[in-house]
C-alpha cells in the first residue's frame, strides 16, 4: 500500500517519493470542495499547482453523481489519486454513495497510490468523528457511518500550525489518546510505503 497523506499543499510536491512526476497522471478529486460553495478556491489551485510542479498532469474530478464503474474506469487510466480538501463529512457520503470506497480500494491493493490533502487526508483513517469541532455534520445529512477508509490506523489532525484551528486540536489532544492522534502541520505529510510509515517535512 502507498499513501501520501498531506496537511496542506505546501507538501503536495512530496509526492515525488512514490514515483509521481514527469510522465504520472493524477487524479485530482474536488468534491469535498463541492460542500464550501461555488467557489474557486485557493487551496485546490495551491495543491493542483504543486502536483503540476512535479511535472505530473493533474486531472480533475469529482465522484459525486458517478457509478463505480465510472470511478474505476478514471482510476484505471491514472498513477495516482489526490483528494483535496473542503468539508470531510461531504467528500466521506459522496465516496459511499458512489461505490469509491470500493473502487479505491482496489486502486490501492493494484499499486496506485493513494494521496490526500486535509480532508483528504483525514478520511484515510478509521474514523472521521475527531473532525466534529471543525467541519460541518449537516454537509451530508444523509451520512450513516463515520468509518473512513482505514489506511492508517489512527486519526489524522491537519494543520497543526494553524492558530484558526488551535481550539480544535487542543479539543483532540483533551479527548483522545495520544497514540491514536497524529497532528501534521502544513509543511508534513505521512507516508505510507507497505508496512512503513514515517511522517517527512517537505519544503
Amino acid at each position: 500500500m502507498k499513501c501520501y497523506l498531506a496537511s496542506g499543499a505546501d507538501s503536495a510536491p512530496g509526492i515525488r517519493r512514490f514515483g509521481i512526476g514527469a510522465g504520472s497522471t493524477v487524479l485530482f478529486v474536488t468534491t469535498a470542495s463541492e460542500a464550501e460553495g461555488p467557489g474557486p478556491f485557493a487551496w485546490l489551485d495551491r495543491d493542483r499547482a504543486g502536483l503540476q510542479s512535479t511535472g505530473a498532469t493533474t486531472r480533475d474530478f469529482s465522484f459525486t453523481g458517478r457509478s463505480e464503474v465510472e470511478i474505476d474506469e478514471a482510476l484505471a487510466a491514472v498513477d495516482a489519486v489526490w483528494c483535496a480538501g473542503g468539508n470531510t463529512y461531504y467528500l466521506l457520503d459522496q465516496i459511499n454513495r458512489s461505490g469509491a470506497r470500493s473502487a479505491i480500494e482496489r486502486f490501492v491493493a493494484g499499486g496506485g497510490v493513494y494521496a490526500g490533502s486535509s480532508a483528504g487526508a483525514i478520511i484515510a483513517t478509521p474514523d472521521i468523528e475527531p473532525v466534529a469541532e471543525a467541519d460541518q455534520r449537516d454537509a451530508a445529512p444523509g451520512l450513516v457511518s463515520t468509518a473512513g477508509l482505514g489506511f492508517f490506523d489512527r486519526f489524522i489532525a491537519p494543520h497543526a500550525d494553524c492558530e484558526e484551528l488551535a481550539a480544535w486540536h487542543e479539543q483532540i489532544r483533551a479527548t483522545t489518546a495520544a497514540d491514536d492522534v497524529v497532528f501534521l502541520r502544513d509543511d508534513q505529510a505521512l507516508v505510507i510505503d507497505g508496512t512503513a510509515c514515517a511522517i517527512v517535512t517537505e519544503v
